[in-house]
């Protein structure tokens, strides 16, 4: 599990489910791949929600991924 840390609450990241469901270049663009994603608010939201967006799947909702 990766944490986030967010003003509105810390974002909690399991990274072993996503990797077994996801091919490892859709978070990991650098090539070769890094292995540390630093995010910002903008960029979280940009991959995150719009990966979930684009896939059908996972929360989009504010309140079910920061948790307080």
């Amino acid at each position: 599990m990766v944490i986030y840390e967010a003003r509105n609450g810390n974002v909690t990241f399991d990274h072993k489910m996503h990797a077994e469901a996801l091919a490892c270049n859709l978070c990991h663009t650098e090539m070769p791949a890094q292995m540390t994603i630093t995010l910002d608010q903008a960029s979280a939201h940009e991959l995150c929600i719009g990966c979930h967006r684009d896939q059908g799947a996972g929360p989009t909702a504010c309140n079910a991924c920061h948790i307080r």
